[in-house]
């Protein structure tokens, strides 16, 4: 008896679950079936997801194809092409949330089972993003969005002409607006999967830029190795804005002027005006003027509130006394020119780079070859100079280590 009972309740709940089926539209069952093969939160199986992802493009791919018949044969405005664009959005928004779970479980389980690995740079690995596709899907999108509004606009035209008439079909234009009203839903549909592809694509943008964070991170130790010597050849630097060059005077800096500098031109009267094969090597605070094996020390003195920005400079064993040279300089590129007052003192402080009075003295930067522990590293230095993405021309080995 009890099991006649049993019976007749398992065989009532199946003839209720088949009469449930029954009633459901062909959408909400495409919707179950594909809502039935999801994984479960605590599912961990790739396996899982990636057959949801392949259902769903399947039928992704159904549903495409009949709304183009659909289309073809009874309009952009017919109920089941509507019916089927709105099971079309439904079917691509559960795809975007299968996947973005997915990538979501991924970098969780690489960031528990993978101590040496951040869970970011672990999600990254896993399942990289596309961005060509992201990119390609957004401009689909913007086309599909600007083809929706005017679409709604056409149709908020048809309404107004149709309801302008002496005497309007109540029941055309009644149509019509329910017409412009499905045409203003589409348009808002779009647009909103337009703004979502375009925060997916800020998103991509704020992992790679996690990303970049992270790898300079790793090799914090290196780059600043390479900072510091390129800043002390006078690599790539700009003259120091009004504000930095005021503060800096109290320290004598001026980035570009530091480095090491060959003399190549001397014209005039005055200060070295007979010397050759100068070298000078300046630093925030001294100033080395090079003979040979004889070397020369000076203090410096900047100036940068007034333009030519002025310099003096003096011996170190008597720097309160009155600068012993007195000129203005002047940094572009790899040349330094300085305009000096006669020694003398039977004029002022030039005002231009003419050379009327005093000397006038033209310097190239000498540039020093670093020390790679492996050709690789040279290319990789080379290329960072030149730069990987610049359009610029590459610089020849000559114009990168000249002396």
């Amino acid at each position: 008896m009890i099991h006649r009972i049993v019976l007749m309740i398992c065989l009532f709940a199946w003839h209720a679950e088949i009469a449930m089926c029954q009633q459901q539209t062909p959408e909400a069952a495409q919707q179950s079936a594909a809502e039935a093969l999801l994984p479960n939160a605590g599912s961990t199986s790739q396996a899982s997801a990636t057959n949801v992802e392949e259902f769903l493009r399947m039928e992704i791919v159904k549903a495409e194809l009949d709304l183009e018949t659909e289309k073809s044969q009874y309009g952009p405005t017919h109920p089941n092409v509507v019916r089927l664009e709105q099971q079309l959005e439904r079917l691509n928004a559960k795809l975007l949330e299968v996947q973005n779970e997915h990538t979501a479980r991924l970098g969780r389980l690489a960031g528990t089972h993978t101590q040496n690995t951040s869970p970011l740079a672990a999600g990254i690995e896993s399942q990289p993003a596309d961005r060509t596709a992201m990119e390609a899907a957004r401009e689909a999108a913007e086309t599909q969005y600007q083809s929706a509004e005017a679409a709604s606009r056409q149709a908020a035209m048809e309404y107004r002409k149709a309801a302008a008439q002496q005497s309007p079909d109540a029941k055309a234009v009644a149509a019509l607006k329910q017409k412009l009203e499905s045409a203003v839903h589409t348009a808002f549909e779009a647009q909103m999967k337009l703004q979502q592809i375009r925060l997916q694509l800020a998103e991509l943008n704020l992992i790679e830029v996690k990303e970049r964070y992270e790898r300079r991170e790793s090799l914090a130790a290196k780059i600043v190795e390479r900072r510091v010597a390129d800043l002390m050849q006078g690599e790539g630097l700009n003259r120091l804005s009004s504000p930095e060059s005021v503060l800096s005077n109290s320290v004598n800096m001026d980035a570009a002027l530091d480095g090491n500098w060959t003399l190549r031109k001397i014209t005039g009267t005055g200060i070295w005006s007979h010397e050759s094969n100068l070298q000078l090597r300046t630093s925030p605070t001294e100033w080395t003027m090079i003979r040979g094996t004889h070397e020369s020390k000076f203090n410096r003195r900047l100036n940068h509130d007034v333009e030519p920005y002025q310099i003096d400079v003096f011996r170190v064993n008597t720097p309160d006394a009155p600068p012993l040279y007195t000129g203005i300089y002047k940094v572009e590129d790899n040349t330094l020119t300085i305009a000096w007052a006669p020694s003398d003192g039977s004029a002022p402080r030039p005002v231009d780079f003419s050379g009327s009075v005093g000397t006038v003295q033209t310097w190239k930067r000498v540039k020093t070859l670093p020390t790679f522990a492996t050709p690789q590293e040279l290319v990789d230095y080379v290329s960072e100079i030149n730069g990987e993405d610049s359009e610029a021309p590459s610089k020849t080995m000559e114009q990168l280590f000249e002396i």
